[in-house]
């Protein structure tokens, strides 16, 4: 875990190996945020997991749409990471 001025600072500027955005973000959408990673071409092929409390299939396509690889709703656990 590493810390920047904004989590997008940071994502741009480590190399990650994949990335858990919360769809609900405090500075910004987290649909945004997925979607300008994937117009930066450093993030074009890091995996991006949406993770969101809502089980809505709208947002579940509109997230992949955006460019996000898998969605799982909260909360996380450890056997739903291991999936």
């Amino acid at each position: 875990v590493s810390m920047a001025a904004t989590g997008l600072e940071k994502l741009v500027l480590f190399n990650y190996h994949m990335i858990f955005v919360d769809i609900q973000l405090p500075d910004m959408s987290g649909l945004e945020l997925i979607k300008t990673l994937r117009a930066n071409g450093v993030m074009h092929s890091t995996p991006i997991i949406a993770v969101t409390a809502s089980d809505d299939d709208a947002l579940r396509r509109i997230a992949k749409e955006m460019g996000c690889n898998h969605f799982m709703k909260k909360p996380l656990t450890l056997e739903s990471l291991q999936e």
